[in-house]
C-alpha cells in the first residue's frame, strides 16, 4: 500500500467531499457533488471485485484501460451527447460519504488480508493492489478537481 494513496483516499478526500453542498455544480459534466460521490462508491466497489477469469488475451477496452493505467491515470473532460446522471442511491451527500468511507475501507481490508488479490472484470481487466490503488487516487482527484477541491490535475508518475 502506498502511503500517499492511502492517505488521500481515507482521509484528504472524505474531508474534501465535506465541503461541498449536495446539489453543487461541476465545473464540467453533469453530476452534481451527491452524484460524484456515488459515482466514487459504486467505481471503489466495482475496481474490488473480481468478477470472472481473464482470457488468454486482453480485449480492445481491457487494452485501452492498462495503456491508461500504465499511463499513470490521465483522466480528461469528454463530454458525452446524451450522458444522464443515474437517479440518487442516497438520501443526501452526507449519508453516500460514510459509504464512500465505508467503501474505500472495505478495499483496505480486503487487500490486508489477501494481499495477492487481483482484481478482473471483463471491461477493464486484472489489476493487482498497486494498480487500483493509483486508478482510485487518481479517480478521486480527478473528481475533485472537478469540483475546485484541488487546483491542478495530472496524471501521477508511474
Amino acid at each position: 500500500m502506498t502511503p500517499k494513496y492511502k492517505d488521500y483516499l481515507t482521509k484528504e478526500l472524505p474531508a474534501q467531499l465535506r465541503t461541498l453542498a449536495g446539489t453543487q455544480a461541476p465545473n464540467f459534466g453533469i453530476m452534481t457533488a451527491h452524484h460524484m460521490v456515488e459515482h466514487l462508491i459504486y467505481v471503489t466497489k466495482t475496481m474490488s471485485r473480481r468478477k470472472g477469469e481473464p482470457e488468454a488475451e486482453l480485449n480492445k477496452s481491457q487494452r485501452y484501460f492498462r495503456k491508461f493505467v500504465d499511463a499513470g491515470c490521465p483522466f480528461e473532460y469528454r463530454p458525452r451527447e446524451g450522458a444522464k446522471v443515474n437517479d440518487l442511491r442516497t438520501a443526501s451527500i452526507e449519508e453516500a460519504i460514510q459509504l464512500f468511507e465505508t467503501a474505500t475501507q472495505t478495499f483496505y481490508s480486503l487487500f490486508e488480508t489477501n494481499p495477492e488479490h487481483k482484481s478482473y472484470n471483463p471491461m477493464m481487466g486484472e489489476f493487482n493492489l498497486a494498480e487500483i490503488e493509483l486508478f482510485n487516487y487518481q479517480h478521486g482527484r480527478w473528481h475533485s478537481y472537478q469540483f475546485s477541491l484541488i487546483e491542478e490535475f495530472e496524471a501521477a508518475a508511474v
